[in-house]
C-alpha cells in the first residue's frame, strides 16, 4: 500500500454525521476491531488526531432489556 492510498479516504454521509473508514493495517497494529473505541482530538492546525483507547479503559455498554 502506498502512502497516498493509506491517506486518502472518502467521506460518507450518514444522516447528520459523516463517516471515514480507518485503515485495516492500522487497526490490526493497535489491536482494535469493530465495536472498539478511538479517541478523536482536534490538533493545533485543525487536523484530527485519532488515538486507540486501550481495551481496559473502554466503556462497557449494558443492555437492560
Amino acid at each position: 500500500m502506498t502512502k497516498t492510498e493509506m491517506n486518502l479516504r472518502k467521506i460518507h454521509k450518514s444522516d447528520y454525521s459523516r463517516l471515514v473508514s480507518l485503515p485495516l493495517f492500522w487497526l490490526s497494529s493497535v489491536g482494535l476491531d469493530a465495536g472498539d473505541y478511538v479517541e478523536i482530538m482536534l490538533g493545533n492546525n485543525q487536523e484530527l488526531i485519532v488515538k486507540p483507547v486501550p481495551k481496559q479503559n473502554q466503556i462497557v455498554e449494558v443492555n437492560d432489556s
